[in-house]
């Protein structure tokens, strides 16, 4: 009896987590959009896929300086490395016993990563590199994971999984359609 198998590169799994959006991201670098912009653009086969003879270099450069496509930007804009930590807390918090020392345990490790996650992106922004608007989306995407993962919302009763659900869906829609400005030459 034979039994049919999927190659590895076919398999997919769904998952909500800030490494898929990464993953995502990747899997659209270096393609174009074709008469349509935003995350349901046709996908025209780059030069590598469709067997075509290679882009000049220029303009594979130039193309890189026009900025991010609309998947690698949702998905820098996700403080994954920040979510990782609080994620990492919420587990460990919860295996608490005591109701009062749980809730502020909460409360201090998503106050701090709330905090961290603007400083974390600022110090990771190279000298010329647009870094407010990443600051403030990156805080943003992290209220609303910090919502969806329950945690502190959870323990003060604000936590509904339809709801979470639901801004999760459309934060991440949402969120790609917002470009950073390039930084003037004397700031």
């Amino acid at each position: 009896m034979s039994r049919l198998v999927q190659p590895p590169e076919l398999m997919t799994e769904v998952s909500l987590s800030p490494e898929s959006f990464l993953s995502a991201a990747k899997l659209f670098e270096g393609q174009t959009t074709v008469g349509l912009k935003g995350p349901l653009a046709v996908a025209e086969p780059t030069a590598e896929k469709s067997g075509a003879a290679e882009a000049p270099r220029d303009a594979q450069v130039e193309a890189k300086q026009k900025g991010d496509n609309y998947l690698s930007r949702v998905a820098k804009y996700i403080p994954a490395e920040i979510l990782a930590a609080y994620i990492t807390a919420l587990g460990l918090i919860k295996t608490s016993d005591e109701p009062n020392l749980r809730w502020w345990l909460y409360l201090v490790f998503f106050v701090l990563c709330l905090v961290m996650t603007p400083v974390y992106f600022n110090l990771l922004a190279e000298k010329g590199e647009p870094k407010k608007l990443q600051m403030v989306i990156s805080s943003v995407a992290f209220l609303v994971w910090a919502y969806s993962l329950g945690g502190f919302f959870d323990e003060i009763k604000l936590y509904h999984s339809l709801v979470a659900s639901l801004i999760l869906i459309a934060f991440t829609l949402i969120s790609g359609a917002f470009f950073p400005r390039p930084v003037a030459a004397g700031k």
